[in-house]
């Protein structure tokens, strides 16, 4: 845990000194601490993880819904949704209907897909 949290405040130090605004779309929101210093402005989140058959999942439906929420069409899905196989050590991510993101331990698992 140690390490993610250094981590994770070594590419907020990166961001806040290049002057990122927007990551894949999202804006990074900005504020002050007490000393004055610059730092990200944090949301509480809820996250739920679950391990399902894939079958029990209607992919199909929450892509949709993933479109559908940026282009203003119903039903929609304004939530962050991403897809782990921990087999294979792939991650997909839909943003919204312009793309998605897909990660893996091993760039040669997910080459093809370029």
């Amino acid at each position: 845990m140690a390490l993610f949290l250094s981590e994770a405040q070594r590419v907020e130090s990166e961001l806040i000194a290049s002057g990122t605004t927007v990551i894949n779309g999202t804006p990074l929101k900005y504020g002050l601490d007490d000393d004055g210093n610059t730092i990200f402005e944090k949301t509480d989140v809820k996250v739920v993880i679950g391990k399902l058959p894939i079958k029990w999942i209607n992919v199909r439906n929450i892509l949709n819904g993933i479109a559908n929420s940026e282009m203003g069409f119903e039903p929609f899905v304004d939530q962050r949704i991403y897809f782990l196989n921990p087999k294979t050590n792939i991650m997909f991510h839909m943003y919204d209907d312009r793309g998605c993101l897909v990660w893996s331990d091993v760039p040669d698992k997910i080459r093809s897909l370029s």
